[in-house]
């Protein structure tokens, strides 16, 4: 068995986070983003914690290494950003889904997501990378596998309603394949060399747009930082406040790893009952 003491292998982490660091600062150059500052450390030491991993010290130790996980008790844990009830209460979706029917119906890529995760709380990156055989009659099936992997790693199945999945199943092209993405790439992303252009996502262009339309329709910064990820907040809410088991269901339609989680995001709804007078799932017009 060989030991790596813990100074080279905080050597290997810190060669490893300085080489991340620079590799997002360059790609955000390029981007015309701001570089990342000293407040995104945090950030950028928790994806660093992933190479340390137990699967990956369990992968070690098979390999002959043995690892002592340097960054135990040093990761900053993540900061949960609560979810804030929009004015007027949740009638708040029927407004943004009659807005989005009538203003991004004819967008392929951009419409999709914002159902997905409006009317399923799929994350973005689970939206985008739902295939045409995962609209299934018992809900939306999201995917853990050698395509996308869920934050959880385990898949799921969110009911759905037939309101959402004709929305959706309208949208398929008659030449479509079972295994073509809802969401479909509309163009080769390529660099000028002709080599594949590496993105974050995707669909890089449709989630900014999305986000920029959102905020035009009243997701303001008061309510969060993540446009996108609000209208999975917003289906979150509506099952934590309107179903007899709703933190148990929330937690797992959301995909949480436990009741806390849904817990430490909800809390102010959890702890304000006059917000329970939200509207049912079928009046928000996503699922029936």
């Amino acid at each position: 068995m060989r030991i790596l003491d813990a100074t080279t292998v905080n050597e290997l982490k810190e060669a490893f986070l300085d080489y991340s660091l620079k590799k997002e600062n360059a790609r955000r150059k390029m981007a015309g983003e701001p570089p990342l500052s000293k407040g995104g450390y945090a950030s950028s030491l928790r994806g660093t914690a992933g190479i340390f991993s137990k699967q990956a010290l369990k992968f070690y130790k098979r390999n002959g290494y043995h690892i002592e996980n340097p960054l135990a008790g040093e990761v900053p844990k993540a900061d949960f950003e609560k979810f804030i009830v929009p004015p007027g209460g949740l009638d708040f979706i029927k407004e943004l889904f009659e807005a989005a029917q009538n203003e991004l119906s004819h967008e392929p890529q951009i419409y999709p997501i914002f159902l997905i995760c409006l009317g399923a709380g799929l994350r973005v990156q689970e939206a985008t990378h739902v295939s045409w055989k995962h609209i299934q009659a018992g809900g939306i099936y999201v995917r853990s596998d050698e395509v996308h992997r869920t934050k959880s790693g385990l898949p799921r199945l969110v009911p759905a309603g037939d309101s959402l999945k004709m929305r959706l199943l309208g949208k398929m092209p008659s030449d479509a394949s079972p295994d073509d993405f809802v969401v479909p790439v509309l163009r080769d992303r390529t660099t000028g060399s002709g080599r594949p252009k590496k993105t974050k996502s995707r669909c890089d262009k449709a989630i900014k747009k999305l986000n920029a339309w959102l905020r035009q329709h009243g997701v303001t910064k008061d309510l969060t930082t993540h446009p996108c990820h609000y209208l999975r907040k917003l289906f979150g809410a509506v099952v934590l406040t309107k179903h007899p088991r709703g933190l148990a269901l929330a937690k797992k339609y959301l995909g949480h790893e436990s009741t806390d989680t849904t817990e430490k995001i909800y809390v102010d709804i959890l702890e304000t009952p006059e917000v329970n007078s939200l509207p049912e799932i079928e009046a928000s017009g996503i699922a029936s």
